[in-house]
């Protein structure tokens, strides 16, 4: 099995687990403080998050004929802003987020990233990231009581994709060094669960499944200039996060 995807489920399965303990703590000590406050599920709030992410951006080399893969894992931070309305007996809303890095980046080599079974030691190093992603969304909701908000959620994502190749010689920020950044279209879906801890203030957990389009990048070098062979290649990502956040209500 793969590690990343071993670690990425058992951090799902533990923040799971913790969840009822999360509510049941939270219950507690509101009654402590002189009885439970219900949760509003409704209106504008105004969050942050940090989380845990595994991102992969694969590019296709026409040079070569080759796909190659690069994936890395890395701690997210991010913020997100959205309205809630209840209707009837569920909760749906509208929301836009930032987050930075999906997976972090690593060094590579080439070879290695498309499957060279003996990549050769000094060769070409590459690293690819998913730098930072934009969302606007929504979600719909199912109290499961005035406290424990399930909901599932989709949207669109805009993600900047970067990509870096430079010799092992030279250096990554070296002149031979080249790269390149784009934006690229995509879509997110989530499931996620809140716990309001008063009535204004909630936590989620919400695991997120993205996905960018294909787009073209020709590299530059790292001085700006143009390479005399430069190479379009057709990159894109996806990444897993699973965030525990900190909403505020207003």
């Amino acid at each position: 099995m793969d590690l990343k995807k071993l670690k990425l489920g058992t951090v799902i399965a533990c923040l799971l687990m913790a969840t009822p303990m999360l509510a049941s703590a939270a219950e507690d000590s509101a009654m402590s403080m002189g009885g439970v406050q219900s949760g509003s599920w409704s209106g504008f709030y105004l969050g942050g998050h940090v989380g845990y992410a595994t991102g992969e951006v694969r590019w296709y080399n026409p040079r070569i004929d080759a796909v190659n893969s690069d994936s890395n894992e890395s701690a997210v931070f991010g913020v997100q802003i959205g309205h809630d309305f209840s209707i009837g007996g569920l909760v749906a809303g509208i929301n836009a987020g930032f987050a930075n890095t999906l997976g972090g980046s690593g060094e590579i080599l080439c070879g290695a990233a498309r499957g060279v079974a003996s990549p050769n030691p000094n060769g070409r190093m590459c690293d690819r990231e998913i730098a930072d992603v934009f969302t606007i969304g929504g979600r719909l909701g199912v109290p499961f009581s005035d406290r424990l908000l399930g909901y599932a959620s989709a949207g669109y994502a805009n993600g900047r994709l970067e990509t870096h190749a430079w010799p092992q010689a030279d250096g990554r920020d070296g002149p031979k060094g080249r790269r390149s950044s784009a934006r690229h279209d995509g879509f997110y879906v989530g499931l996620g669960g809140e716990v309001a801890l008063t009535e204004r203030v909630a936590t989620s957990l919400e695991w997120r499944y993205y996905e960018f389009a294909p787009a073209d990048q020709v590299k530059i070098q790292n001085d700006g200039g143009m390479p005399p062979n430069p190479i379009r290649e057709d990159v894109r990502g996806r990444a897993n996060t699973i965030n525990l956040g900190l909403v505020f209500r207003f």
